[in-house]
């Protein structure tokens, strides 16, 4: 059933280049660029917005706008959690006070978006001689990510039963503390799993080597005296760095926006 209209504007560019050709040294590179840009124009014509979970889709908005309360981040004095409480003004602004009380905080449309602003890569290959070494970088920055599996465990101590993650090392602990972790205690007033919270949306720019080849082609006056007219041996590795904005999850593991149990890309 379509129930709206998206509006998606956007541009690509790709540049291939041959720095080095002679006969001994070849070096080439080639970089790819995209940009889009969506926007919901239009819903059933009864509804501005529809929320879905974390996400709103909401006329003028990019499709997966997140939606969700927003951290005012750890008390020093007590540990316990603080949320925006984001009611409006006579002008349509959000009053941002500060509540422990999470029933108090309005979830709100943020500036942020599961859609990348731009993604795209840079591969480069280069020869001399008999050998021969080529690498592709890809990248995306401009989306946001909704950890939910830090959702089930960022629990604060109502249920021992859950794993713990590692990052709470560095949680509340006593006054004057200042941590983005509330303190760890058996039935906390607020505990955080139940709560959908912009502590949770991170970043999902990264750079990635994606690609890594090195090969050797054995010279022809070689092979021949065996029988073969061409042979290339070469090692290849695939996602061998990283480099992300957020360390808890892989990038390319977030689906439509949310972290899961997606399995991220292997190393081989």
């Amino acid at each position: 059933m379509n129930i709206g209209e998206v509006k998606n504007q956007g541009v690509e560019l790709e540049i291939n280049s041959k720095n080095i050709v002679s006969k001994d040294f070849d070096w080439s590179t080639s970089f790819t660029l995209s940009h889009n840009k969506n926007k919901i124009v239009k819903l059933d014509g009864e509804q501005t917005q529809i929320i879905s979970g974390s996400q709103i889709h909401m006329i003028g908005k990019s499709y997966r706008t997140f939606y969700m309360i927003e951290f005012a981040g750890i008390n020093p004095e007590t540990g316990a959690p603080q949320f925006y409480t984001n009611d409006v003004d006579e002008n349509g602004n959000y009053i941002k006070e500060i509540t422990e009380n999470n029933k108090d905080a309005k979830a709100i449309p943020l500036k942020k978006h599961a859609e990348p602003n731009v993604t795209g890569g840079l591969s480069n290959t280069l020869r001399y001689k008999w050998f021969d070494l080529s690498f592709m970088f890809s990248y995306q920055f401009g989306a946001y990510g909704y950890d939910n599996w830090a959702q089930k465990t960022e629990h604060g101590g109502k249920d021992f039963t859950l794993n713990i993650p590692a990052y709470y090392r560095d949680n509340w602990k006593q006054p004057g503390d200042i941590s983005k972790y509330e303190v760890f205690i058996e039935k906390p007033a607020v505990a955080m799993n139940g709560v959908t919270t912009t502590r949770r949306l991170h970043s999902t720019d990264f750079i990635r080597l994606k690609t890594l080849t090195f090969g050797v082609t054995v010279p022809k006056t070689w092979t021949r005296k065996i029988g073969v007219n061409s042979l290339r041996l070469y090692a290849s590795a695939n996602n061998l760095w990283t480099w992300a904005a957020y360390d808890f999850y892989d990038p390319e593991s977030v689906s439509a926006g949310t972290a899961g149990w997606g399995t991220p890309p292997l190393k081989t």
